[in-house]
């Protein structure tokens, strides 16, 4: 907590993703997610991440970004909500329940007026086509407001040639309504 006062202070934004200690909590031997699964695991991370969003409203220092989990294409609280599974819905359950938890802890009137929900997004690694992912969580309607990429330039080249994609996609997409 700590460290996301001092976060924003000099800087006005501030990114925060909940469930990495969740899913250090699930994975170790014992955890919760070895004990529950399905619609109980789906209730305790809903408590896990209000109570953490609770806990940096307290502070003063609710977050304007809030992704829950890191990379999840490779992987959401194990097996248990992976997306590179068969059941594409275990993951967007879990993520729809996070992200409910999320726009709840800004409403809660037990710490004062409701706030505005800070944005929410899936984190995702280039491994996947952003579209065929991305056409899987809007069907499975997982409500994000935002698309978050990793981006290491050691691996994914010059930001230039990730413009230049962007350019293209943009140009498709142009083409495309263009054709309607």
């Amino acid at each position: 907590m700590d460290l996301a006062k001092r976060a924003k202070n000099p800087w006005p934004e501030c990114r925060t993703d909940p469930a990495v200690r969740w899913r250090r909590l699930c994975q170790c031997p014992g955890g919760v997610g070895q004990r529950h699964a399905g619609a109980q695991l789906q209730k305790d991370l809903y408590t896990y991440v209000k109570g953490e969003i609770l806990s940096y409203r307290q502070a003063g220092t609710m977050p304007d970004l809030v992704s829950i989990g890191n990379e999840v294409d490779t992987g959401f609280l194990g097996s248990l909500g992976s997306p590179t599974g068969a059941d594409f819905g275990g993951f967007a359950a879990l993520q729809i329940q996070a992200i409910q938890a999320v726009n709840d802890a800004a409403a809660d009137t037990s710490l004062g007026p409701a706030i505005p929900a800070p944005l929410t997004c899936i984190h995702i690694t280039p491994a996947w086509d952003l579209t065929q992912f991305f056409t899987l969580a809007n069907h499975n309607n997982i409500p994000y407001d935002a698309i978050c990429q990793s981006y290491y330039p050691i691996y994914h080249g010059p930001l230039t040639a990730a413009q230049a994609c962007r350019v293209q996609s943009q140009q498709q997409a142009d083409r495309t309504r263009g054709a309607d």
